[in-house]
């Protein structure tokens, strides 16, 4: 091709480009050193890694996805068995290029995961990923349950404090505002007490735990149920709780720390006391502000 027309053609590109008429890709605007332009590196999975100590996640547990390239994910596909019926897709909480986190979506089944990145393609795992479909059942009831057909009255000696240990181990505000204080059947079953992220949360009293996981809305989460059957659960905690279900906790024993995970405003505790047999367990929420105060007073 003649010179002439060689420069032409660069000239008319160029006027396209300018003029808006032809996408470019975003990539193409990338500076090299020799002054040209080269596309990002395309996404690569190094290891999934869900809670600490475990290697299976739960449905609404958060997942690490570890690799590089991973700063313009879109979407993480959970691929679960051939063909794309089971298929489910979640968009990143956040990435940083080297980690990127995604909560696993309900109905998500074992298998590879696909990190997509739209401007630069997609890559699939080497590892299948395992999936316990029973993490649904660790998630918290819809906020506001249907009541029994003929409720029983929660008798004084019920709702009446017992002797124990205040659950936040730090300087601590107690919310005030309608959304902060438990307002019985409606949709705020607990109280809110706050404290910086961070501050440790203590059992109150020597207790079994009956949950340990994550949920959208009460984000990392912990429920201990005392041996008089009286259930406590404390929601928004930073990170998974310190403690497993199943496991006896004594007074006193640290069970995780203050965060805003969740549907969170801020750092706080969002503390409830349910009456025997437990939380969800049968019992009923009742105001736990008495019970706080009275064992605030005593630390």
């Amino acid at each position: 091709m003649p010179s002439s027309v060689v420069v032409g053609c660069r000239a008319a590109l160029a006027v396209l480009i300018l003029s808006g008429c032809l996408a470019v890709p975003a990539w193409a605007a990338v500076p090299t050193s020799a002054g040209g332009a080269t596309a990002p590196d395309r996404p690569r999975i190094d290891e999934l890694r869900c809670a600490p100590g475990t290697a299976v996640c739960r449905h609404g547990e958060l997942l690490s996805v570890l690799g590089s390239g991973m700063q313009g994910t879109d979407a993480v596909v959970f691929l679960g068995r051939r063909g794309a019926r089971d298929d489910r897709r979640s968009r990143p909480r956040a990435t940083d290029g080297s980690k990127l986190t995604v909560q696993v979506p309900y109905g998500a089944r074992s298998g590879p995961v696909k990190v997509v990145d739209r401007g630069v393609g997609a890559i699939r795992s080497s590892t299948a990923l395992q999936v316990r479909a029973k993490g649904r059942a660790a998630a918290p009831p819809p906020p506001a349950p249907p009541a029994p057909a003929a409720p029983g009255p929660v008798t004084a000696a019920a709702v009446a404090p017992t002797p124990g240990v205040f659950p936040i181990r730090g300087a601590h505000t107690y919310g005030e505002s309608a959304q902060n204080v438990f307002n019985g059947r409606g949709r705020h079953q607990g109280n809110d007490v706050f404290a910086a992220c961070g501050t440790p949360l203590v059992a109150p009293q020597p207790a079994t735990v009956t949950r340990s996981a994550f949920q959208s809305r009460a984000g990392h989460y912990v429920v201990l149920k005392a041996d008089d059957g009286r259930g406590f659960a404390y929601m928004h905690l930073r990170e998974a709780s310190l403690v497993t279900k199943g496991q006896r906790v004594a007074a006193g024993q640290p069970v995780g720390t203050v965060g805003d995970t969740g549907r969170a405003s801020g750092c706080h505790l969002h503390f409830e006391l349910w009456t025997a047999p437990g939380w969800y367990e049968g019992g009923e929420p009742i105001d736990p502000r008495p019970q706080l105060k009275a064992w605030d007073g005593a630390g």
